[in-house]
């Protein structure tokens, strides 16, 4: 019955709603554009006979956020796993100034503000339930201590970030919502 959003959950999120669905939990798979995958997921999902949706959101605005998290509520009348996977992977030269910071704050902007945003949307929620899950899921490149390809430092950068942001929330949200 737990009510899991899954953000950017037209690839990897498929296989966790996969996962979680035969263990009864309603899914909710959020996209910025692939609505044709999600939706499909979603009737395969419903198809046998799973309780799930798809919900299109731009994670890059707070409003977009907290406007979704009210159509969780008010339909499953409950949210009680965030899984973070939404992100960008786009390489970027840093022969231009100009290109590197732009790259960098979009980066930034979508694989390490949306998670905290989401994070800090749902935290109220799941407070009120007394007990929730946020899970981050970032790049084995952010613990390996450095990048893999020349090109995206700016990637690089953002998804270490989500291990900082992880740390600190587990700290500030413990111990009603465990964060991982």
């Amino acid at each position: 019955g737990k009510v899991v959003w899954i953000t950017g959950g037209t690839r990897m999120g498929a296989s966790i709603a996969d996962a979680l669905s035969p263990k009864g939990c309603r899914i909710v798979l959020s996209y910025r554009s692939s609505k044709k995958p999600a939706e499909k997921i979603v009737q395969n999902l419903l198809d046998q006979g799973r309780d799930a949706m798809a919900l299109q959101c731009d994670l890059t605005r707070q409003s977009a956020i907290e406007r979704a998290a009210r159509q969780i509520i008010q339909r499953f009348k409950s949210l009680d796993i965030l899984v973070n996977l939404s992100s960008i992977y786009e390489e970027a030269s840093l022969k231009k100034t100009a290109v590197a910071v732009s790259s960098l704050e979009k980066h930034l902007k979508t694989n390490a503000q949306s998670p905290f945003l989401l994070s800090l949307s749902v935290a109220p929620w799941m407070n009120r339930a007394k007990g929730g899950r946020i899970v981050h899921i970032s790049d084995w490149t952010s613990a390996s201590a450095r990048p893999r390809y020349k090109g995206f430092t700016p990637y690089y950068v953002s998804k270490a970030a989500i291990k900082a942001l992880t740390e600190g929330l587990a700290l500030e949200l413990a111990p009603t919502i465990l964060v991982n």
